[in-house]
Parts: C-alpha cells; structure tokens; sequence
C-alpha cells in the first residue's frame, strides 16, 4: 500500500497541472514514444540475422526480384510468389544496392517498417485519445476518447457495411 502511495503522488501532480484542454505534458508524450520506439527497435533488431536461423521462401522471392530490379526490370506489382505490390520489393533492392547481397539487406527494410508502424500506432492512439487525465475515484490514469460521440453514427454505417459483406 505504502509503495502504490509512492507512485500514485507523482502521477496526480503530473496530470493535475495542465493546460486548459486537460493534455498531458509534451514531454510526456516524446518521452513514451521514444521510449516504445526504443524497446521495439530492441526487440526487433536483436540478432536480426540470426533467430530465426535462415530465410523464409517470401523474403527469398523479395531477393530475387529485387535483384530483378536492380537489372532495371520495373514493376508496379510483381505476379511471381503469389504475387506482391513493389514497396517492399523496392527497399529490398535499395538495401541490396547500399549493403550487397546479404541476408541483412533483406530483413532490414521490414524491421524497420515494423518499427515505423509501432510509431504510427502511438501517434494514432494519440490522436484518438487526446484527453488524458487523472481520476481520483478510479485511482488510476484514464482517457478519455476524443471521437466517444462519433460511435452511435458509425456503428450504425458500420454494421449496415458489414451485413452487405
């Protein structure tokens, strides 16, 4: 109980002192979104090369028609593998031409994408729930959705939408 005390002060004087639209610090926000970008960029390019061990047949394809690209045979969408759109296969020989024919030049355009969509992901949720506040009867941070009287109207579309499908 004692260490919940510890925390929870803190936490209450940090979202007690806002601006007149109840946001959170700016510094908050850089400092979460530097921090989840650290953690994924940890997580994902940890032993890139190594686990898991070889390479799977898509990004075996993504090489070869990188390397097709590369000879100058452009392509909106490439119909071999099942077929694929050309950003990845585009990176992939942009990545190929800097580093050479190497298993890191073909994983690291979609560990970096992974890591970019992490961040899009915050700024998204940053956007949906741009009121964040302290709640003294919860006792606990809570957000509050920006768009919560959009949700009747939508649904509404929405399941009209979905029993079309």
């Amino acid at each position: 109980m004692r260490s919940w005390r510890r925390v929870k002060r803190p936490l209450q004087t940090m979202f007690a002192n806002h601006s007149a639209n109840n946001r959170p610090p700016r510094w908050l926000g850089i400092l979460t979104a530097l921090l989840l970008l650290g953690m994924a960029g940890v997580l994902r390019f940890y032993r890139l090369e190594e686990a898991p061990p070889g390479l799977y047949p898509d990004i075996a394809a993504n090489g070869v028609d990188a390397l097709q690209v590369l000879r100058g045979h452009l392509q909106v969408f490439f119909p071999e593998n099942n077929g694929r759109e050309g950003m990845i296969i585009y990176l992939v020989a942009g990545m190929i031409h800097f580093m050479g024919r190497t298993v890191l030049a073909l994983l690291l355009p979609s560990a970096v994408a992974s890591v970019l969509t992490v961040l899009a992901v915050f700024l998204l949720c940053q956007t949906l729930y741009q009121t964040v506040e302290w709640d003294d009867r919860l006792g606990r941070v809570v957000a509050y959705p920006v768009w919560q009287g959009w949700i009747a109207g939508v649904s509404a579309a929405g399941l009209l939408a979905v029993s079309l499908g």
